[in-house]
């Protein structure tokens, strides 16, 4: 007899379902899902119906998606698409990639945003104010019941006449990343907005210091502030925080480093009591800060026994520049 006899092959047949889910949905692409696996039998066309699919719209790619209509999830959509978000009724993930003016007026008219999870956006350069003013009401409402997550990957053009008291409210959004600059009335109004936020991710590139209304948000747990300025006072880090009291983690983000000894220095006694004034449940302190080492002369011992969260800070020095930073 040959030894060839005792071989065992696997077959196709042999794989679980499980295993043909993870297949078909992350590592084979839609079009060979047609042409390649669409009729090969009963049991591949069952979980062909069932499988969640994620996908990138183009010219090439539109008939595709529309024969796999009730599989798609979440759509990547290009600058030059022109399908209809109505065309997929499962779809609950959408990410635009330099929205455009008319994509932001097809989606605040179209019914299929009360499923949508997670949006995130990046915005064509030519943004009208007027239309993203007006996405703005329509995306702090009830329209976008099921919305979880939103990320705007670049600034809005916020308007002096912009009324944030006419957002509706979204009770529905979680997690918030978004970048402001000369309007810190967003930050009070998506916290009025968003009594359920839970995690904000905010990029700030301008401070004007009058434009700042304090209002106690109860629910956010997660605060991460990235300061694309060197311009950030003590006064206008408390205002920050004393509207978000019940804060667990706190991640401070600066990559202009200060022209002043006493601009937000960790070091500063007053650093640590807005610290302990503010934030009486913070347990978790993350930073990535840069500092001019002529101005601020650190002491990492005595940094790290300021308090409690400060334990895991560690500092990096190159060409007169110090960096505190903290591992994940």
């Amino acid at each position: 007899m040959s030894n060839n006899s005792h071989h065992r092959f696997t077959r196709l047949e042999d794989f679980p379902n499980e295993l043909l889910f993870d297949l078909f949905e992350q590592y084979i692409s839609i079009s060979d899902l047609k042409y390649g696996w669409v009729g090969l039998n009963q049991r591949i066309n069952f979980i062909l119906k069932s499988i969640q699919l994620s996908a990138s719209t183009s010219s090439s790619t539109d008939q595709m998606l529309h024969f796999f209509k009730d599989q798609i999830y979440s759509i990547a959509v290009s600058y030059s698409c022109t399908s209809s978000f109505t065309d997929f009724p499962n779809l609950r993930s959408l990410s635009f990639q330099h929205a455009s003016n008319k994509h932001l007026s097809d989606i605040q008219s179209n019914f299929i945003l009360s499923n949508i999870v997670h949006l995130r956006m990046e915005l064509s350069p030519n943004m009208l104010a007027k239309t993203s003013t007006q996405f703005l009401e329509t995306l702090f409402s009830n329209k976008f019941s099921s919305l979880r997550k939103l990320c705007i990957l670049n600034e809005f053009d916020f308007s002096n006449s912009i009324k944030f008291n006419s957002w509706a409210g979204s009770i529905s959004l979680r997690s918030i990343n978004i970048i402001i600059s000369n309007n810190l009335h967003i930050y009070s109004a998506l916290l009025i907005a968003c009594p359920n936020l839970v995690r904000l991710h905010l990029t700030v590139s301008f401070i004007d210091r009058n434009s700042l209304t304090t209002f106690h948000h109860t629910n956010l747990k997660h605060l991460q502030l990235r300061l694309n300025t060197s311009d950030w006072s003590f006064d206008m880090f408390e205002q920050f925080l004393i509207c978000v009291p019940n804060l667990q983690r706190l991640v401070l983000q600066r990559f202009i480093w200060n022209i002043e000894k006493f601009n937000l220095n960790l070091e500063n006694i007053r650093f640590i009591r807005i610290l302990n004034q503010c934030l009486t449940y913070l347990h978790r302190f993350d930073c990535d800060i840069l500092f001019h080492s002529r101005v601020n002369t650190i002491d990492i011992n005595n940094l790290r026994q300021l308090h409690s969260c400060f334990t895991r800070i560690q500092i990096e020095r190159k060409n007169e520049i110090d960096r505190l930073y903290t591992n994940n």
